[in-house]
């Protein structure tokens, strides 16, 4: 299944896209090499397709592709204050112009079917150096690694990202995203930048499970109001500044 950006109108590419069976009562692993059918939407075994007409012709609603920029929309929210619990200075020093956030994600049409609503599952987060990201990170083999870093996080964002935190904020944010599940284990970066405004004074403090929060909540396993309360409102703008800047959003394969 394509995986596509619609924020940039980008595809992923993907050479010899896999199929797999959509049918929930499939017991053939995602690997296997049984040849599907095709619905209007979905691609299923003759025998599955067969077992679970009467059902599928009336809820079949898989989707074509996966949007990352959907997905990251829906969930801006818990990226943007995840970005601030590692990257703010809550605890320590304030890492935005050294380190990215660096979230792990998943393809759900490399998981069993049903395990989650959306098009993508957080498999870890955490704050990354900016030199260490730029080692993994695709680029031209002639490039420096002064020159590597450079790309990730120029000048430019340094000198916003210190005029964000003379007003108050805590700076510009990196945030990679790094796609597993793709073919032949290709490694695919996907990067965003955000501003991070001013810690809220009722909700400033670190919490030491945050990895594990906006996992939980993006991933649709944990069910918390106040929690997801508190990110809503844990930024506060800083004047005359852009929430975020879509002409600085990367993609590197």
């Amino acid at each position: 299944m394509p995986v596509i950006d619609s924020s940039l109108e980008m595809v992923v590419t993907e050479p010899h896209p896999e199929r797999r069976c959509f049918w929930e009562g499939c017991t053939r692993d995602i690997d296997d090499e049984t040849k599907t059918k095709a619905c209007s939407r979905c691609k299923l075994s003759r025998s599955c397709q067969q077992a679970d007409w009467t059902k599928h012709k009336t809820v079949c609603q898989e989707p074509q592709y996966l949007d990352f920029g959907t997905w990251l929309k829906d969930h801006e929210v818990e990226l943007k204050w995840a970005a601030a619990q590692a990257l703010g200075g809550y605890k320590g020093p304030n890492l935005t112009s050294t380190h990215c956030l660096m979230v792990r994600i998943l393809r759900s049409d490399r998981l069993p079917v049903g395990t989650t609503p959306g098009p993508f599952v957080i498999v870890g987060a955490d704050a990354l150096a900016l030199d260490q990201l730029a080692r993994i990170t695709p680029a031209k083999p002639e490039d420096t690694m002064a020159q590597r870093t450079e790309a990730l996080y120029p000048q430019i964002d340094h000198a916003e990202s210190a005029e964000v935190r003379r007003d108050g904020g805590l700076g510009i944010a990196l945030i990679a995203f790094l796609l597993h599940g793709m073919p032949r284990k290709e490694r695919v970066f996907m990067f965003r930048r955000f501003m991070l405004g001013r810690p809220a004074p009722a909700y400033q403090r670190y919490i030491p499970k945050w990895e594990w929060a906006v996992q939980s909540l993006v991933n649709g396993k944990l069910d918390d109001p106040v929690l997801l309360d508190e990110m809503k409102n844990a930024l506060l703008p800083v004047p005359s500044s852009e929430d975020s800047d879509p002409d600085q959003a990367k993609t590197s394969q």
